[in-house]
């Protein structure tokens, strides 16, 4: 079992706080309806009360997907290990309770890159994915599991083995991208910034986008 490493800053370390919040975002939160099929979302892994509300945005969306088979993958802010390290099984646990990992997903995608390991060490402090836990719970009580992957490299080459990896799983998963595009700077260079990074997302601009956030 995971136990919480950010709960109680983060977001509250209680479940009627969680609750209490998470149901404020939705009821705030109101996404455009999006056409065709629902294969994935970038969400903020800021504190709560900076990115919660836009977070909700995503995961509202999330909520159109019949898959309820989740692939969270964060970047791993503490430096180790360079590779993609995945949480291979058991249960994390929140606020709101014991989430499941998917083994045999998990399993399946260990084996389709050797720089796509099985680590659970890597995930004892890391918050990018933590935070996104307790939405799922929240929207999908337990009916879903996810696989955590935490990278190290996120250069083009590491980002790419990885999408080779996932495309070929056995089944279809939904991907739940954790990033907080640009930090700490005005607020006019920060829309500027990450408006010239979501386009070259929506063009599939590996290239143009690999400038680091």
């Amino acid at each position: 079992m995971r136990v919480p490493a950010v709960a109680g800053t983060f977001y509250p370390n209680d479940e009627e706080q969680v609750i209490s919040m998470l149901a404020g975002f939705e009821k705030r939160a109101r996404p455009e309806e999006i056409p065709g099929k629902v294969i994935g979302v970038i969400v903020p892994h800021a504190g709560y009360i900076y990115s919660g509300l836009t977070a909700m945005y995503s995961y509202r969306a999330l909520s159109r997907s019949q898959s309820r088979d989740f692939l969270i993958i964060g970047p791993n802010h503490n430096g180790y290990p360079s590779y993609s390290a995945v949480y291979p099984e058991g249960v994390w646990l929140t606020p709101l309770g014991r989430a499941r990992v998917d083994e045999d997903l998990a399993r399946d995608l260990c084996t389709k890159s050797r720089n796509i390991v099985s680590d659970k060490l890597a995930h004892a402090m890391e918050h990018s994915i933590e935070v996104q836990v307790p939405f799922l719970q929240y929207l999908f009580g337990d009916d879903f599991s996810f696989v955590p992957v935490a990278m190290g490299d996120q250069g083009p080459q590491a980002s790419e083995e990885l999408y080779r990896s996932i495309s070929a799983l056995r089944r279809d998963v939904v991907l739940i991208a954790s990033s907080d595009f640009t930090h700490y700077e005005p607020h006019e260079v920060v829309v500027k910034k990450d408006m010239e990074l979501i386009e070259r997302i929506i063009d599939l601009d590996i290239e143009g986008g690999s400038t680091g956030r």
